[in-house]
């Protein structure tokens, strides 16, 4: 049997949605990886974010989680 826990870090959502003011909705990009999807990764992300930001009195939503290659990223020259 294989147990498997998944817990994002309090201080990583944080430490990303601390600064955001306004209602705000915000799309995550996150590696594309073959087991972050076996796992439900990205559904397991917008929820604790979401949760995390109604914990925080915060009024950012996560709207979406998807898969990118890093390589495709505007960002990874960064």
């Amino acid at each position: 049997m294989t147990i498997r826990h998944i817990k994002i870090p309090e201080r990583l959502f944080y430490g990303v949605t601390r600064h955001l003011q306004g209602p705000i909705d915000v799309n995550i990009k996150i590696d594309r990886n073959d087991e972050y999807d076996t796992l439900g990764l990205h559904s397991k992300i917008k929820e604790q974010m979401n949760a995390h930001s109604v914990y925080r009195s915060k009024s950012c939503k996560i709207a979406s989680v998807e898969s990118e290659e890093s390589h495709e990223s505007q960002y990874s020259a960064l």
